[in-house]
C-alpha cells in the first residue's frame, strides 16, 4: 500500500500487524516510523522510534532517529543519538558501526555546526577504528567511512590531506572513482572538470551520494561567479531529497547557498524564498545553528528591498 502511495492505509495495516505479532513489534515500529517520515510527519516518526528497545537501537535505529533530528535542525539531539550509537557499538565490540557513527558525528559538527575542532576530535576518536574498514571485508561501509573522511578534509580546506587519502584508499577502477575525481576538481576550483566528472555518475549514482557531490559542485560554481550553474546544481540536489535521503545536512546547506546564488543573480524574491524555506524547516530546531542565523540575517537584509519593490 505504501509503495502505491496509500501511506495512511499502509500505516493502519502495520499497526494491526504489530498488535497481532508482538514478537515482530520492533520491525513493525521501524516500518511505521519510516512511513511517517514519508508523509512528512517527522515528529510522529520520531515518537514511534522512541518506543523501541535497546537491542533494536543497535540495528540502526539511533541513526534513523538522528536523521529525523537533522531534518528538523535539532543537531544537538542528532549528535546525542550518534554518540549513543557509537557507545552501544563499542560495548558490543563492533568497530565498524562505531567508526560509522563517529565519522557521521564529525560530519555533522563540520557541516551543520561549522565546528572544526569538534569535528576533528571525533575523527581522532575513530582513527583507531579505521583499520577495521577494508574494501574487501566491509564493502558496503567502505565509502561511507573513508568517503566521509575524505569530504571532511575538503570541507576543512585541507586539499593535501584529501589528496593523500585518495591516493591511499581510492582505486581508480572502483565505482567511486568519478566521485573522488569530481570532488578534487571542485576543491581546486576547476568547476568545468568537476562537472564533467560528475556527469559520469549523476545519472546512475545513488541519491545519497549525489546530494553531497552536487553541493560541492554548486559551491565551486558559486565561488567562481557562475551563479546560473550553481542554481541548476542546487535545484537538482533538492529534487533528490526525500524520505530515502532524510537527514543529510547538505540539504539545508543547499537552501542557504541557493539563496546566496539567487542574490548573486540579483533575484531577491527567489533568495528570500529559499532563506524562508530553511527557517521554516528548522522552526523547531536549535536556535544557534550558524546557517539558521545567517539565513535570518540575510532575509532581514532583503526585506526593505522587497518592500520597496526592488
Amino acid at each position: 500500500m505504501i509503495a502505491n502511495g496509500d501511506t495512511a492505509s499502509g500505516i493502519e495495516t502495520l499497526m494491526r500487524g504489530r498488535g497481532l505479532e508482538p514478537q515482530h513489534a520492533q520491525d513493525f515500529t521501524l516500518s511505521i516510523a519510516n512511513a511517517r517520515f514519508l508523509q512528512g510527519r517527522f515528529a510522529e516518526g520520531l515518537r514511534e522510534l522512541g518506543t523501541a528497545s535497546t537491542p533494536f537501537l543497535l540495528g540502526g535505529l539511533l541513526h534513523d532517529r538522528a536523521a529525523g533530528h537533522i531534518h528538523q535542525g535539532a543537531y544537538r539531539d542528532a549528535l546525542a543519538e550518534l554518540e549513543r550509537a557509537a557507545e552501544l557499538a563499542r560495548q558490543n565490540h563492533d568497530e565498524v558501526r562505531e567508526a560509522i557513527a563517529r565519522v557521521g558525528a564529525a560530519g555533522l559538527y563540520m557541516i551543520g555546526r561549522n565546528d572544526r575542532l569538534a569535528a576533528f576530535r571525533e575523527v581522532e576518536r575513530c582513527a583507531r577504528l579505521g583499520g577495521a574498514i577494508s574494501y574487501r571485508y566491509t564493502y558496503f561501509n567502505y565509502w561511507t567511512y573513508w568517503g566521509d573522511l575524505f569530504k571532511l578534509h575538503l570541507l576543512n580546506g585541507d586539499l593535501a590531506a584529501a589528496e593523500a587519502l585518495a591516493r591511499q584508499k581510492f582505486a581508480a577502477d572502483k565505482w567511486y572513482a568519478s566521485y573522488v575525481e569530481s570532488y578534487l576538481h571542485c576543491a581546486r576550483g576547476e568547476c568545468a572538470q568537476a562537472a564533467a566528472a560528475a556527469s559520469r555518475v549523476l545519472e546512475w549514482g545513488p541519491a545519497a551520494e549525489n546530494i553531497p557531490l552536487l553541493y560541492f559542485l554548486a559551491q565551486c560554481q558559486f565561488s567562481q561567479g557562475r551563479a546560473d550553474e550553481a542554481v541548476e546544481s542546487l535545484l537538482r540536489l533538492q529534487s533528490l531529497y526525500s524520505h530515502l535521503t532524510l537527514g543529510t545536512p547538505y540539504y539545508p546547506k543547499s537552501l542557504l547557498l541557493l539563496g546566496e546564488a539567487y542574490e548573486q543573480k540579483g533575484e531577491a524574491e527567489s533568495a528570500a524564498r529559499s532563506y524562508s524555506r530553511l527557517l521554516d524547516l528548522w522552526r523547531e530546531g536549535d536556535p544557534d545553528i550558524p546557517d539558521r542565523l545567517e539565513s535570518r540575517r540575510r532575509l532581514e537584509r532583503l526585506k526593505p528591498m522587497l518592500a520597496s519593490g526592488g
